[in-house]
């Protein structure tokens, strides 16, 4: 039971020297950067509720931002580690491969060939991630939303009436998360390009 905090920590520390090796740490900088002050000024609005627009706009976008950073752990997760669906096509291909050599059809889909979804940290792998994982698709109709969202909020923000002295604390709060989120969408495609330096 002593033991058991130190366990956890030694975890906890291998999994963050394993993230800050892997060859999208820009992305997740950014990611995590542009979005914690959208998490956090969620929070800070709880105790603003009287400005009802403004606060749900402040709450939701902070879910959307959290959503942003796990995102972005699942992507370079997906993309670093071999998935287990992998290891057992490549035991079926090879079955696969064996009928098709005897002139059996299984049916007319294609199977996947043994390295088509590629290696860890490879171009083949992103390209997989970003165009056939179920996930990557979810969040990108997400991210669509977010974008949305965020439309929605500059447009709340030119209506509210600046004279509020309740609300002109949640106005800065959404002063800055706007501006964040389109610094955001204009620095994440970079920062996602940029790891492709570092790819093997």
């Amino acid at each position: 039971v002593i033991c058991l905090p130190c366990k956890a920590l030694n975890l906890g520390c291998e999994r963050l020297g394993d993230l800050l090796c892997t060859p999208f740490m820009p992305f997740l900088v950014v990611t995590f950067a542009l979005n914690t002050p959208g998490v956090v000024y969620g929070f800070m609005s709880v105790d603003n509720y009287g400005c009802s627009d403004l606060f749900r706009w402040l709450i939701v976008n902070a879910v959307l931002s959290g959503i942003h950073m796990f995102g972005g752990m699942y992507i370079v997760n997906r993309i670093r580690e071999p998935a287990a669906e992998e290891l057992s096509s490549s035991k079926t291909q090879s079955s696969v491969d064996k009928m098709e050599e005897g002139g059996y059809v299984l049916n007319n889909f294609s199977v996947p060939k043994n390295n088509e979804r590629g290696g860890p940290n490879s171009f083949q792998r992103v390209k997989h991630v970003l165009c056939y994982d179920k996930g990557m698709a979810l969040y990108i109709l997400v991210v669509v939303f977010w974008m949305v969202w965020i439309c929605m909020g500059v447009n709340r923000r030119l209506t509210v009436d600046d004279g509020n002295e309740a609300c002109d604390e949640l106005i800065s709060y959404m002063n800055i998360t706007i501006s964040l989120g389109y610094v955001w969408m204009t620095v994440i495609g970079v920062a996602f390009c940029c790891s492709f330096l570092c790819l093997r």
